[in-house]
């Protein structure tokens, strides 16, 4: 049998080395990345931000813990207590720039991006609670309603107004909040129109006991 070549093997060697520390090397940001999230309610370091810019832009604490309980669900993760949010969204508040808060502000600031997507979420949300409060009171909003809602929050994204593309917003909306296509039952003569019409309804609970419907 022929002895192996020195500088073969020594080149094998190396290679084996090498990829055994990129490996370690990716498990080593795998776990500050875990450990980062952890500390940040389950939170990366861009929704840290969106938290950030939405916190500020609504001035409401109870919006940004539902932000952070959304992405929590999501993610699939234990949730956190809400005392425990509260606090960590007050302190991130606390130890952050005020330049950095200035630009979470900015439309076309430097970061517009996160601005944009808060936006998006508070608009969404606001969205949702307006066919949560319409449902309350037996009425079943239309499509183009709710996406003028929508409009009303966030002018700056405007769903497309064409047919199709309403109802490819409208799947989308829907789909978000575990809304259904549905019939709303009620005995007022109202009751008479929107069962004709389709409407959602949300299986998922809400503030109001009442069946969610659009």
């Amino acid at each position: 049998m022929a002895a192996a070549n020195p500088t073969v093997e020594l080149q094998r060697i190396r290679q084996e080395v090498a990829c055994l520390r990129r490996k370690i090397s990716s498990l080593s940001r795998t776990r500050r990345a875990e450990k980062q999230r952890e500390a940040n309610m389950g939170l990366n370091p861009r929704q840290v931000f969106v938290l950030l810019a939405i916190y500020v832009l609504t001035g409401d604490p109870a919006v940004a813990l539902e932000y952070i309980s959304a992405k929590a669900a999501r993610e699939q993760m234990e949730e956190a207590d809400a005392e425990d949010k509260k606090r960590y969204v007050e302190e991130l508040y606390l130890k952050t720039s005020l330049e950095d808060i200035a630009s979470l502000q900015d439309p076309s600031g430097s970061r517009q991006g996160i601005y944009k997507t808060a936006q998006r979420w508070i608009a969404r949300r606001k969205a949702r609670n307006f066919v949560c409060n319409m449902n309350a009171i037996g009425v079943a909003p239309s499509s183009e309603q709710v996406a003028e809602e929508y409009r009303k929050q966030s002018a700056s994204f405007v769903p497309t107004t064409d047919a199709r593309g309403l109802r490819a917003w409208s799947s989308r909306f829907r789909r978000s909040f575990a809304f259904r296509l549905g019939k709303m039952k009620a005995a007022k003569p109202v009751g008479d129109v929107c069962a004709k019409a389709g409407c959602w309804v949300l299986e998922t609970s809400c503030t109001h006991n009442t069946a969610r419907l659009w």
